[in-house]
């Protein structure tokens, strides 16, 4: 096998064919090949970070190039338009970030030359309020199971969208409930009081000490 890329810069290489017919002649032809590639400065990006794209093999001008998002479809011209519609709608940590370049502009035709994956950092946080428990994660769009426990007995399970301001995810009831928020390996726990009960309840020693010992953070 022969490679018809140069081991360093990936640029294609002139290959020399030879034809022969019948009567014996023969006819030489040299094949210039067309290659499209780009090299990133970084095996992983966040977004927002300085990105070094490197074209290889073309000239970006006759074939231009588009930066898209491999799950939600984001598509920008260059990388910084890329950074603003992503810090608009939020970027799924199992997205990537992928580089396409227009073969044929008549006809719209692009063809992906480059993935590159992304680095996204996660926070999960919760906080009990009057009104009871409430969960957010960032980036936003991401879903976060909820699973909602009484004396140690699951009560509630589902799996909620959280608002940028936190989402309520359990009111306050005749009992103290725990709450359990959960995406991937990130898992966060809430204690909430029974209804009316201030924050500090379980300080105040009124008979919930067994309940309590079910319903008490892993943390």
């Amino acid at each position: 096998h022969k490679s018809l890329h140069d081991p360093i810069e990936g640029t294609p290489i002139p290959e020399d064919i030879e034809v022969a017919f019948e009567e014996g002649e023969s006819v030489r032809f040299r094949l210039e090949h067309k290659a499209f590639a780009v090299r990133f400065s970084h095996s992983i990006w966040r977004v927002g970070e300085d990105l070094e794209v490197r074209y290889i093999g073309f000239d970006p001008a006759q074939y231009p190039l588009r930066f898209l998002l491999s799950e939600s479809g984001e598509v920008g011209q260059t990388l910084q338009e890329l950074t603003e519609r992503v810090n608009e709608v939020g970027v799924s940590p199992t997205d990537a970030l992928v580089v396409e370049v227009r073969i044929d502009g008549r006809r719209g035709e692009w063809r992906r030359i480059g993935l590159l994956p992304l680095k996204v950092d996660v926070l999960l946080e919760g906080w009990v309020a009057p009104e009871g428990a409430f969960i957010r994660i960032r980036p936003p769009g991401l879903r976060v199971g909820v699973r909602v426990f009484a004396g140690g007995r699951l009560v509630q399970e589902k799996e909620v969208e959280t608002e940028p301001q936190g989402t309520l995810v359990a009111l306050p009831g005749l009992v103290p409930l725990r709450i359990e928020a959960c995406y991937g390996d990130k898992v966060f726990y809430l204690n909430l009081p029974p209804r009316g009960w201030a924050g500090e309840w379980w300080r105040l020693g009124l008979g919930w000490g067994a309940f309590l010992r079910g319903c008490t953070s892993a943390e």
